[in-house]
């Protein structure tokens, strides 16, 4: 962008990033000089109108004011956002502000009882050459929704085992989800796990014979 000097309509002045800034006076074109051409007369390449270029003493009041001042632009939208309205409104309504925060304790205390980390259960297991697990609950608590895991691929359900209690059972009960039976003749014992929900939370144990 070039502006053209009056005093000499032949010659050209670049715009170069200096100190002087200033408006163009009808379309608000912004423009930066060299700080040689101050005072020159230009003509605005947006609209064609002369401008004033200020003189170094001017264009240093300049800056001073434009660096204090906010922007109006930036205020104005700032002020009229959604988030400054949305704040405005709650703060004009302590109630709703009071059930806000009564909402989210309720929903911390909801989430921090629903994950609770899984409580380790005292289990002690048997085997059998006969293909038989007996499973002990050592825990002083009762194991209630009771899934086991062999292999990590065959599962079996018990309704609940009692502190104290022991429960034995076939292996052959432990099955895939496509219905296929373990079989303690052919494939070893890997790993075994218990889940279970206990009286505070969740209950987990595992243990592996590889």
């Amino acid at each position: 962008m070039k502006f053209f000097k009056k005093e000499k309509p032949g010659s050209t002045v670049e715009l170069i990033p200096m100190t002087i800034r200033f408006d163009c006076t009808k379309c608000g074109q912004k423009f930066k000089v060299a700080k040689e051409y101050a005072g020159h007369t230009a003509s605005c390449p947006s609209c064609n109108v002369e401008v004033q270029i200020p003189t170094l003493e001017h264009a240093s009041v300049i800056s001073e004011e434009s660096a204090s001042v906010p922007n109006p632009t930036f205020i104005s939208k700032f002020k009229n956002s959604e988030i400054v309205r949305l704040i405005s409104y709650f703060i004009r309504k302590p109630y709703l502000v009071g059930g806000v925060i009564i909402l989210l304790l309720a929903l911390g205390c909801i989430y921090f009882y629903t994950t609770k980390p899984d409580k380790d259960l005292n289990v002690e297991l048997k085997f059998t050459e006969l293909g038989e697990i007996t499973v002990i609950n050592r825990s002083s608590f009762e194991w209630t929704n009771v899934r086991f895991k062999l292999n990590s691929d065959y599962f079996m359900h018990l309704d609940k085992i009692p502190p104290g209690n022991q429960c034995q059972f076939s292996l052959m009960k432990f099955y895939k989800p496509n219905g296929e039976r373990f079989n303690f003749l052919t494939y070893a014992i890997l790993d075994v796990s218990v889940r279970c929900d206990t009286p505070t939370g969740k209950g987990y144990w595992e243990t592996t014979y590889r």
